[in-house]
């Protein structure tokens, strides 16, 4: 019980109110339309994507909050409401799965050999190209069948010398 009004304590003083949300999950939910937001809430809109969409990158929340707060123009604050709700909205990035971040360094690296090659450093590309498709899984090969990595683990084997040992181990199945 306490853990539970630690909760509503908490989000009373934080101010966080996940109703207010509503209104942008529709929209994400295509219930709504962008033009029936009103100009403030169109705003908040922007702002919750753009900082949604930094913490995907990779970027601290230090350097959102930094670059919301410079952007528009608001406070410390305002800019961690925006970076909490964000999160209620979206989903935590910590908590995004494994395979999004890998997609994500794929197409970075992908990024980095375009602009190797536009340098006309062939090499450079061809290594970056070479690290995405290790990301993708295009040289792994897929073989069906029994995997030797498999063979190389050593058994766990243990021997008992008394058997009433061994049959209390089994559940007494024997007596059965």
């Amino acid at each position: 019980m306490t853990k539970k009004l630690s909760i509503k304590r908490a989000k009373r003083l934080l101010k966080i109110d996940e109703s207010k949300l509503d209104r942008y999950l529709q929209f994400y939910a295509n219930e709504t339309t962008y033009e029936d937001f009103t100009e403030s809430e169109q705003q908040k809109l922007e702002q919750y994507s753009k900082a949604w969409g930094m913490l995907r990158m990779g970027r601290t929340e230090d350097m959102v909050r930094s670059v919301l707060m410079k952007d528009y123009a608001i406070q410390d604050r305002m800019a961690r409401y925006l970076v909490e709700e964000c999160k209620l909205l979206f989903g935590a990035v910590e908590e995004t799965d494994k395979e999004g971040r890998r997609q994500a360094s794929i197409a970075y690296y992908d990024l980095l050999s375009n602009i190797a090659f536009k340098e006309k450093d062939i090499k450079e590309a061809r290594e970056c190209r070479r690290e995405a498709d290790e990301l993708a899984g295009l040289y792994q090969q897929e073989v069906q069948g029994l995997d030797p990595v498999d063979f190389q683990k050593p058994g766990k084997y243990v021997f008992i010398n008394n058997v009433n040992v061994y049959k209390k181990q089994q559940g007494l199945e024997w007596d059965e």
